[in-house]
């Protein structure tokens, strides 16, 4: 059948994509149209597409609300991602930067453990100059305390071969006789008579 002029435009391909919208389109137009010989209007046609354009209305309500929630939760994934992605790097920025740290402790721990092997090094040779010292000391103090009781013994017994009498006093007459009694390289030796 021939169609009216009044026809909506681009009937055919809105038939091709979508046959259900395209039916009631065709019948809302056949229903608003003027009357045209070839074609038969009337309000049956009319009641007839109206709850069809009701249904296909609301489907596509409902999947324009489908296609948004879709969206959004496309949207919602793809934040995620990026927040996943982005905490994902500040992760891996802090493991590098406690990496580093550890590395850092490493070396300072290193260092100090060479300062403190230096020091204990240093502290032992100085324990052992020290203990050479006070064996020297103490070797050094043995001797001039026997050169002390060498000289005691020797003025004791000196004291006593001048004190004839023994009355722990010595008079200018026993010096006399002791270096009377004593031949002269001896007398030269302790220095008697040079005053």
């Amino acid at each position: 059948q021939p169609t009216c002029p009044e026809s909506p435009p681009g009937t055919e391909a809105q038939q091709e994509a979508e046959p259900v919208a395209w039916e009631v389109s065709a019948a809302l137009a056949e229903a608003h149209a003027p009357a045209c010989p070839e074609t038969s209007p009337g309000k049956e046609a009319q009641q007839e597409a109206e709850p069809v354009a009701s249904e296909v209305q609301a489907a596509l309500a409902k999947a324009h609300a489908a296609l948004t929630e879709a969206l959004q939760r496309a949207e919602n994934a793809e934040k995620a991602r990026a927040r996943a992605e982005e905490e994902a790097t500040a992760e891996r920025a802090k493991s590098e930067a406690a990496r580093k740290a550890q590395q850092v402790a490493n070396a300072k721990a290193a260092i100090a453990e060479s300062a403190l092997e230096d020091a204990l090094k240093k502290l032992q040779e100085k324990e052992a100059w020290d203990e050479e010292r006070k064996e020297v000391q103490k070797q050094r103090d043995a001797e001039l305390e026997e050169q002390e009781r060498k000289l005691g013994q020797h003025f004791h017994e000196l004291f006593k071969a001048i004190d004839r009498n023994g009355d722990g006093f010595l008079s200018h007459t026993e010096l006399k006789s002791y270096e009377a009694s004593m031949d002269p390289a001896m007398r030269l030796k302790l220095g008697i008579g040079r005053w």
